[in-house]
């Protein structure tokens, strides 16, 4: 769906799936791109924290959390 820019879809299927997982950083940061993808950075970057939180190695959402900060 993000990849279609059904960008609503998409956020709320991640923010579904998360209601089931809340530990899956994956939906984490789909949800943070969603919420980039729509303009809303302080959410995203919310997001974005919680999924580098539960996978520290992911190194794109790092770098993403680095720019979103500056």
């Amino acid at each position: 769906l993000l990849d279609m820019d059904r960008l609503e879809e998409a956020e709320a299927a991640y923010q579904a799936a998360l209601t089931y997982d809340p530990e899956d950083w994956e939906a984490w940061g789909n949800l943070g791109l969603a919420c980039l993808k729509r303009g809303r950075q302080a959410e995203a970057l919310k997001a974005f924290k919680r999924a580098l939180t539960l996978r520290p190695e992911a190194g794109k959402i790092g770098e993403i959390v680095r720019d979103l900060e500056r």
